[in-house]
């Protein structure tokens, strides 16, 4: 997680004046937590299945923690916050095309900035099929998006995708 944190401070311009924090699929709330410790924001939303959500914030509870978080699952979300920054480790990759859509809609296109890291349709260096979107179709949906390197590369066809106030 720390090194996830790092590679978003490296390659987006992250500051104090961040409000709101989406992650997509933030499990039991590891990543919530780095950011916790390393720098102000108003709120940390954690998006996950109901289940998942009940852990992670029966483990943040147990911290004393310097922001706010709040684990739901994208159903309940209906607010029309702009996200500073949205996170995905995998999770978003994996989501069948009809929940994608959602996410795009409601969290990934109010953003002002993201940080997804890839697992699943690449059509940049492949041609393999899927029922997720593919790195072209999100490149051409999410403005001012491109595609990084994933250092180091955990699987041949990953890869890492950013958009917002770049640091490149």
């Amino acid at each position: 997680y720390l090194f996830v944190f790092c590679h978003i401070q490296k390659n987006l311009n992250l500051n104090n004046d961040l409000n709101y924090i989406a992650e997509i699929g933030g499990g039991y709330g590891g990543q919530a937590l780095v950011f916790d410790r390393l720098i102000q924001f108003k709120k940390y939303f954690i998006f996950d299945l109901p289940s998942v959500n009940r852990f992670s914030k029966k483990y943040l509870n147990n911290f004393y923690l310097n922001n706010s978080f709040n684990s739901m699952d994208i159903n309940e979300y209906h607010s029309e916050l702009p996200f500073d920054l949205v996170i995905s480790n995998y999770a978003f990759s994996e989501l069948p095309r009809e929940l994608q859509d959602i996410y795009l809609k409601k969290v990934i296109l109010k953003s002002k900035s993201g940080y997804m890291t890839m697992n699943t349709g690449n059509d940049i260096n492949s041609n393999a099929r899927t029922n997720r979107y593919k790195a072209s179709e999100l490149l051409g949906i999410i403005q001012s998006s491109q595609i990084i390197e994933e250092i180091p590369l955990s699987s041949k066809d990953n890869y890492i995708i950013i958009w917002g106030d770049l640091n490149l």
